[in-house]
């Protein structure tokens, strides 16, 4: 029971983060060199719910390295679950600016031009005395972001381009945590889940259209 209600908690908590009042984007760090190349190809990896999840060479990876995995199996099925669905939804809106953008699963490694975006979901663990952060959603969490980084592959490997926080503010219930919870909790999990992902893959995907429009990639 528990874990169910983490794991709803946890989801329901991104699902705040997607569709409350006051979402943005936080925490930018900026790409600041010369304009790029238009890409020939944009690979968007699906988003990551626990450390292991992540591609080897983000920088990701190496701040959550040896970070031990308090997932229970439903809460790592569920988030890789929407993980998918926010890579299969972003790739199809930078597609619709007129770019070419595939996942990563289902193309060849990248060549040396090309973007990768890597995203993964963030939890504050309450649990913590610490309240330390967490990849994925951590039992007690009352808040979870919504991390990405972009890279572009050289003749050396990726290079880190930039990276931004999606979080959100919002009206909150019983112990702190969103309203949706309440909601939400009360029906199947897996009914919230691809409202949750469209709506997040919506507002990464008004940040990345600003990004491209500087590097006149579009119009």
């Amino acid at each position: 029971m528990r874990s169910h209600f983490s794991l709803a908690a946890g989801l329901c908590a991104l699902i705040a983060l997607a569709g409350c009042a006051s979402t943005k984007v936080t925490d930018r760090e900026r790409y600041q060199g010369k304009r790029l190349a238009r890409p020939d190809r944009i690979l968007v990896y699906d988003f990551a719910a626990t450390a292991a999840d992540l591609p080897k060479w983000a920088a990701a990876s190496d701040r959550f390295a040896g970070a031990p995995d308090a997932h229970t199996a439903e809460e790592r099925a569920t988030g890789r679950e929407l993980g998918v669905l926010v890579a299969a939804d972003l790739v199809q809106q930078i597609q619709k600016m007129g770019l070419n953008a595939v996942r990563s699963s289902a193309a060849p490694g990248p060549k040396p031009g090309d973007i990768g975006l890597v995203g993964y979901f963030e939890s504050i663990d309450e649990d913590s005395a610490a309240k330390r952060v967490v990849i994925g959603f951590a039992s007690g969490a009352a808040q979870v972001k919504t991390q990405v980084e972009g890279y572009q592959m050289t003749e050396l490997g990726m290079r880190k381009l930039g990276s931004a926080a999606l979080d959100s503010r919002g009206g909150t219930g019983p112990m702190g945590v969103p309203l949706t919870v309440t909601a939400a909790t009360a029906n199947p999990i897996g009914l919230e889940i691809e409202g949750a992902a469209r709506r997040t893959a919506d507002a990464i995907a008004e940040e990345l259209r600003d990004v491209f429009k500087k590097q006149a990639w579009i119009d």
